[in-house]
């Protein structure tokens, strides 16, 4: 059902030929850009790729160039029109962008539009690109906001509480070390403070600690 990277699986076959086949289907096979396996299968008699990241499809002989069609695209022997924003590509010349990012077109301006695929920060528009698998393009977020790294946050600041706010410092490296050292002072102080409770409060019950015991001999 799902297909593998050389053939696409069966629903999406039949995806595909709902949407490009027309009907009857001529005996004689499918006609461009449906997917194949073989030439057999396709009316002309010719099954390939158009890239290395496409999957076959019988080709048309209405074009072999991007210049022999009035909307600048030739896909498959077929003039096809450019592809927008986030639509699946397989090469540059699919997009009206003229780029395509992670099997998707980017926009007009060449950046990937929020919630569709990227491989790089630098990719995305808001210059965020998230995920592990699967990476999209996703909003910066604001102040307040949980962040695991400065490129998350409209402020560029993810600080050592993985909250996004506004640095002291221009410098990033600068305001981690401001962060962590008040960190470090709150724990000191809380400790001494925890220590000094508990001492009081021991005195007030009526003991005294050890080393102020005088020992006679």
């Amino acid at each position: 059902m799902k297909g593998t990277d050389e053939n696409p699986g069966y629903l999406k076959r039949i995806q595909n030929l709902m949407k490009n086949a027309t009907y009857p289907i001529p005996s004689q096979g499918f006609a461009a850009p449906n997917f194949c396996s073989k030439d057999d299968e396709c009316d002309l008699k010719t099954c390939k790729k158009e890239t290395d990241q496409s999957y076959p499809q019988c080709v048309a002989d209405e074009c072999t160039l991007d210049h022999h069609c009035d909307t600048g695209r030739c896909d498959s022997g077929m003039c096809v029109p450019m592809l927008g924003s986030c639509m699946m590509c397989d090469e540059n010349s699919d997009c009206a962008s003229d780029k395509c990012i992670a099997h998707q077109c980017a926009n007009l301006k060449g950046k990937v539009d929020i919630e569709c695929s990227c491989h790089f920060n630098s990719d995305c528009a808001s210059g965020r690109c998230e995920g592990i698998f699967t990476r999209v393009c996703e909003a910066r977020r604001p102040n307040g906001g949980l962040c695991n790294e400065s490129s998350d946050c409209l402020s560029d600041h993810c600080n050592v509480l993985y909250t996004c706010m506004k640095g002291i410092f221009e410098n990033n490296i600068l305001n981690d070390i401001f962060e962590i050292s008040l960190v470090v002072l709150l724990c000191v102080g809380c400790y001494y403070l925890v220590k000094w409770v508990l001492k009081y409060w021991e005195e007030r019950r009526g003991y005294k600690s050890i080393e102020n015991v005088e020992i006679v001999v």
